[in-house]
């Protein structure tokens, strides 16, 4: 398992667990992240957001 960050363009990766933190946990929950989905990395720059496409 690896978190999101070090994922370039284009890699493709499961979700496998999301770690319980108070907010931060039920944000990425809001927004659709949860085990089993599939995200495809579509922007990762080191200053900027991270933005991702859920199947």
């Amino acid at each position: 398992m690896v978190p999101l960050g070090p994922l370039q363009f284009g890699d493709r990766a499961e979700v496998v667990e999301i770690i319980p933190g108070a907010r931060p946990f039920a944000r990425v929950e809001d927004m659709g992240f949860r085990a089993g989905k599939t995200v495809e990395i579509r922007t990762n720059e080191i200053r900027g957001p991270l933005l991702v496409r859920m199947e």
